[in-house]
C-alpha cells in the first residue's frame, strides 16, 4: 500500500509540474499580442532560402506564394539550393524561372564537400550566397500569404532580434489522422511562442525562421551538429540564445503564417517523428532538456494512470485526478492557441490525439534513442 501511495505521489507531482509548465506558456502566448507591421527601411535586404530535396510536387506553389509578396522585389532574393534531388525538383525551379520571369530567384547545389549533405549544408552553401543580411528559411512544400515577407523584415526591424521564429500552419484536410496532427502541431507551435516569451525558448520550426547573416556567421553557421541529420532550427536557436540572450523573438502575426501539409500516413508519421526526437539527447541546454523530461514523464504518467484507472478500484481518485489535471491544462493550451490560428473547430478531436500523443512520445521517444529510420531515401541515425 505505501508503494502504491509512492507512485502515486511521484506521478501527481510529475503531471503538476507539467501542468505548471503549461500554464506559464498560455500567460505568455497570450500576453505575447497580435504584431502590427510598419514601413520597412529600405536598407533591409532579405534573402529567402529553401533548401529541397526531391519537392518536384511542390516547388512551383511555393515559389509562386513568394513570388507574389508585396514586399519590393528588387529587395529580397530567392535561392533554392538543392541537396542532392533525384527527382525533377530544379528542372521545375527552372521552368518556373523562364514562365514566371522572376529575375530574383537562383538556384544553387549544396557543397557538399564543404558542409556535407542534408538540410544543415543546403542552408549554409545558401547563406554564402545571401546579398541579404536578413536570412529568412522556409520548407518547399510550404506556402505564405501575400504579407508574409514583409511582416518579417517589420518585426526584425522593430525588435531588434537577431532570430525571429514565426508561426507554422498545416493546410485543412480532410481525415481525422491529419486533423489530429494537426491539432498537436499546433500544440508545438503554441510551446514554441510561449516559451521564447518567457525568455527560455526550447522549440521553433525551420519552415519558418529568419535570422541574422552576421549573427549566423558569429556562431559558425551549424558548426558542431552538421553530421546530425536534423535539428537544423533548434541547434542554431540554442547557439544564437547562448551568445545573444534575449535575442529571440517570436512574430505572433496571422499575416507571418506559413501553411504546409501533415504527412498522409502513419508509417510516414512514425518516421518524422523519430526524426524529430532522435536528437534530443544532444541537445546541451538545459532549458530543453528540462522541458523535454518533464513532457516525455508527464505523457508516461498520464499513461499509466490511465492503466491504473482499470486496475486499482483502491486509488481510482488518484488517477481520475492525475489524467484531469493533465486534461485540463492541456485543452485550455489548446483552446487559446487554436483560437489564433482559427482552427478551434480541431478540438473535437482533443480526446484522440492526447492519448495519440501520450503513446507515440513515449514509445517513440524511447524508441528514436538508439534506432534510426529512412527519411527522403536517406537513412537517418
Amino acid at each position: 500500500m505505501d508503494l502504491v501511495i509512492i507512485l502515486y505521489s511521484i506521478l501527481f507531482l510529475i503531471v503538476f509540474l507539467y501542468a505548471i509548465q503549461i500554464c506559464q506558456y498560455l500567460v505568455a502566448w497570450m500576453k505575447l499580442g497580435s504584431f502590427s507591421k510598419v514601413e520597412v527601411s529600405e536598407e533591409i535586404k532579405v534573402t529567402v532560402i529553401i533548401p529541397v530535396r526531391n519537392e518536384e510536387r511542390f516547388i512551383s506553389e511555393c515559389l509562386l506564394s513568394l513570388s507574389n509578396q508585396v514586399f519590393s522585389g528588387d529587395r529580397y532574393q530567392i535561392i533554392v539550393c538543392d541537396d542532392d534531388s533525384t527527382d525533377n525538383t530544379m528542372h521545375m525551379v527552372n521552368q518556373f524561372i523562364l514562365e514566371c520571369g522572376n529575375k530574383n530567384i537562383e538556384m544553387l547545389v549544396n557543397n557538399i564537400d564543404k558542409y556535407g549533405n542534408g538540410k544543415k549544408g543546403a542552408i549554409s552553401t545558401a547563406v554564402e550566397f545571401a546579398s541579404g543580411e536578413l536570412i529568412v528559411t522556409i520548407d518547399a512544400d510550404c506556402r505564405v500569404g501575400v504579407n508574409w515577407l514583409q511582416n518579417i523584415a517589420s518585426y526584425f526591424q522593430q525588435s531588434k532580434c537577431c532570430f525571429i521564429v514565426s508561426p507554422v500552419n498545416y493546410s485543412p484536410t480532410g481525415s481525422i489522422f491529419e486533423k489530429m496532427q494537426g491539432l498537436e502541431f499546433l500544440s508545438l507551435i503554441g510551446i514554441s511562442g510561449g516559451s521564447i516569451a518567457v525568455g527560455k525558448p526550447v522549440l521553433c520550426n525551420g519552415a519558418n525562421l529568419a535570422f541574422s547573416k552576421k549573427v549566423f556567421n558569429e556562431v559558425n553557421g551549424f558548426k558542431g551538429n552538421l553530421e546530425i541529420a536534423s535539428g537544423d532550427d533548434v541547434f542554431l536557436m540554442m547557439k544564437i540564445k547562448k551568445l545573444y540572450p534575449g535575442s529571440i523573438g517570436f512574430l505572433k502575426s496571422q499575416d507571418a503564417i506559413v501553411y504546409t501539409r501533415p504527412v498522409p500516413n502513419l508509417t510516414l508519421f512514425i518516421r518524422q517523428r523519430i526524426r524529430w526526437a532522435s536528437k534530443t539527447l544532444q541537445y546541451s541546454d538545459t532549458d530543453v532538456s528540462m522541458v523535454s523530461l518533464i513532457t516525455y514523464f508527464a505523457n508516461l504518467s498520464f499513461l499509466v494512470s490511465v492503466f491504473l484507472l482499470f486496475f486499482s478500484d483502491t486509488f481510482v481518485y488518484w488517477s481520475i485526478g492525475i489524467i484531469g489535471m493533465k486534461l485540463l491544462a492541456d485543452f485550455v493550451f489548446l483552446f487559446f492557441v487554436t483560437s489564433f490560428f482559427g482552427r478551434r473547430n480541431l478540438l473535437i478531436y482533443f480526446p484522440l490525439e492526447e492519448a495519440f500523443y501520450a503513446l507515440y512520445v513515449v514509445l517513440i521517444g524511447a524508441f528514436s534513442q538508439f534506432a534510426g529510420t529512412k527519411w527522403k531515401d536517406r537513412i537517418v541515425n
